[in-house]
C-alpha cells in the first residue's frame, strides 16, 4: 500500500529489487506543486 502524508494513495506490485538499487514512483500530478513559466524572446545569431 502506498501512503502519502497519512493518506492512502493506492497499492500496487513492486518487484524485487537489488541492494541499493533506484526505484522511481510516480504520484500523478499534484495540485499544490505547480510551475508556471513564460516564453522569453529567441534571440538568434548567424
Amino acid at each position: 500500500m502506498l501512503f502519502r502524508d497519512q493518506a492512502f494513495v493506492g497499492k500496487g506490485h513492486i518487484s524485487q529489487l537489488a541492494g541499493g538499487e533506484d526505484l522511481e514512483l510516480g504520484f500523478g500530478a499534484d495540485k499544490v506543486e505547480r510551475v508556471i513559466y513564460s516564453k522569453t524572446s529567441e534571440l538568434r545569431s548567424t
